[in-house]
C-alpha cells in the first residue's frame, strides 16, 4: 500500500467518524528502521516462551524484513488469470463437460505450479471435469495450497462456537503487534 491509498483510508475513516482497527493497520506508516534483535527479544511477544528454539524462530520472524516481502505484485496477466479462476462458472455433470480451453490450460498450469494463488481451485474446473476429478482437486488444494495457522488458546480465552473471522484476525493482530514490532509482519499477513 502507497502512501497516497494509506491517505484514502484515513480519510475516509474520518469522515465516517469511526476508526478501526483493520482501519489502523491499513493507515500505519512503516516504520523505517530494521527492528534490531535487542528489540525483539524485549518485545511481549516472547513473555513467557521458555523453549530456547520456540524463542529463536520468534526473534527471527520479528526481524525479518517483512517490507520487501509484503511487496510482491501480481502482473496484468496473473490479475487476469485470477480473474478468470474466480469467475462464476456452471457446474456440469459428468455426462455434460465440455472441453478445456487453451486459455484455461494456461490457468490451471500456473495454479498448478503456484504462480497463481487461489483460495480455492478454478471454478471453472466444475465445467471441464467429472466429480471425482473435482474432488480430487479440492483434496489436492486442502493438502498442499492451503495453509493453517494453529494457535495454542488458555483455557481462560472466551470464545464463541462460531466466532467471527474478524475477531480472530484482531486477536491475532493485537497478539502479534506492539508499538515497536510486528506492524509489517500483520501487513504482509
Amino acid at each position: 500500500m502507497d502512501a497516497e491509498d494509506t491517505d484514502q483510508v484515513a480519510q475516509q475513516a474520518a469522515s465516517v467518524g469511526t476508526v478501526s482497527w483493520g482501519d489502523k493497520v491499513r493507515a500505519h506508516v512503516p516504520q523505517q528502521a530494521r527492528i534490531t534483535e535487542e528489540r525483539a527479544r524485549s518485545s511481549h511477544m516472547l513473555a513467557g516462551v521458555w523453549n530456547p528454539a520456540h524463542a529463536k524462530q520468534l526473534v527471527a520472524t520479528l526481524t525479518a524484513d517483512w517490507e520487501t516481502i509484503s511487496k510482491s505484485t501480481m502482473t496484468a496477466e496473473e490479475r487476469s488469470m485470477r480473474q478468470e479462476a474466480l469467475a462464476p462458472a456452471t457446474a456440469s455433470c459428468d455426462e455434460s463437460v465440455r472441453a478445456w480451453t487453451q486459455r484455461e490450460d494456461a490457468i490451471i498450469m500456473a495454479y498448478l505450479n503456484g504462480q497463481l494463488e487461489l483460495p480455492h481451485p478454478p471454478n471453472f474446473l466444475k465445467e471441464v471435469l467429472i466429480g471425482e476429478h473435482r474432488a480430487l482437486m479440492e483434496d489436492m488444494h486442502e493438502a498442499y495450497f492451503n495453509a493453517s495457522l494453529t494457535a495454542v488458546i488458555p483455557a481462560t480465552v472466551r470464545l464463541s462456537k462460531n466466532v467471527a473471522h474478524a475477531t480472530l484476525v484482531r486477536e491475532i493482530y493485537n497478539a502479534n503487534t506492539d508499538k515497536n514490532t510486528g506492524q509489517s509482519m500483520m501487513r504482509a499477513l
